[in-house]
């Protein structure tokens, strides 16, 4: 986050990017996550409610929902299961 390139070096991302943070974390500011999103070109913000710093431990399920949603609609020729 305090690497002076990153803004730079996201910018370059080129493919479907997610950026899922919790709404309530305490140790990584919700504007930081925003601003992540912004500098990815196409990328998908998404603000898990009730969620601090570790949606994957706090509100897993809310996270793979997302996940799944998204991955979804970027896949072409997914196997289905």
């Amino acid at each position: 986050m305090a690497d002076p390139t990153l803004s730079e070096r996201l910018a370059k991302v080129s493919h479907p990017t997610l950026v899922a943070w919790g709404a309530s974390d305490q140790v990584v500011d919700v504007a930081c996550g925003r601003a992540y999103g912004q500098a990815i070109p196409g990328a998908e913000f998404r603000l898990l409610a009730g969620t601090g710093h570790m949606p994957h431990v706090e509100t897993p399920g809310q996270l793979l929902s997302l996940v799944r949603d998204f991955a979804d609609s970027h896949s072409v020729n997914r196997p289905q299961s």
